[in-house]
């Protein structure tokens, strides 16, 4: 038996009132899988409430230190 037909088997056994649940939260799940699969996600969009947080140097390259026997 496949998780389908399991899912059904049991979806068949309960009342109606709960059928409508479980209909309801399919349709919240396939709602969310579709909004998911056409809105890309982008390491920016994640991570742009965290830019401009700290004071750091442009470019580690400014640090001399950091640059000591680079190329070498």
């Amino acid at each position: 038996m496949t998780i389908y037909e399991a899912t059904i088997t049991k979806l068949q056994k309960l009342p109606e009132s709960l059928v409508q649940e479980v209909n309801q939260f399919i349709e919240s799940l396939a709602k969310r899988q579709s909004q998911t699969e056409q809105t890309p996600i982008f390491a920016y969009d994640l991570s742009k409430q965290w830019l401009g947080c700290a004071e750091l140097p442009p470019d580690l390259s400014q640090n001399k230190k950091y640059m000591e026997g680079y190329g070498k």
